[in-house]
């Protein structure tokens, strides 16, 4: 809930963090669950060609978004946790001045 001071609500804070964190792990779990489906079969002989850069491109692709799901996930923490400072903080400074319970 908003208060004094610079008037965070730290509800909505921790609940952009859950979500933060809930699409870093989404992302995460579907960079796991990717594999390449083009094959020399499915396009041609002419595949066998660039075979070795696809695979190589689309593992940097796999690994890009694990890494980018990594990231958003710890953002998420991090927000949890400074909202989850802000509130102590808020707090402490609301009983340290008399007349602001």
């Amino acid at each position: 809930m908003a208060s004094n001071g610079y008037q965070a609500d730290t509800g909505r804070l921790t609940a952009g963090a859950n979500s933060y964190t809930q699409e870093g792990s989404a992302l995460s779990q579907a960079a796991g669950k990717l594999t390449p489906t083009v094959g020399a079969s499915g396009v041609g002989k002419g595949f066998s060609d660039v075979a070795g850069k696809y695979a190589d491109a689309f593992g940097k692709f796999k690994d890009g978004l694990a890494r980018y799901g990594t990231l958003v996930t710890q953002f998420g923490g991090s927000l949890n946790a400074a909202a989850g400072r802000y509130s102590s903080a808020e707090e402490s400074q609301r009983r340290s001045i008399p007349g602001q319970e």
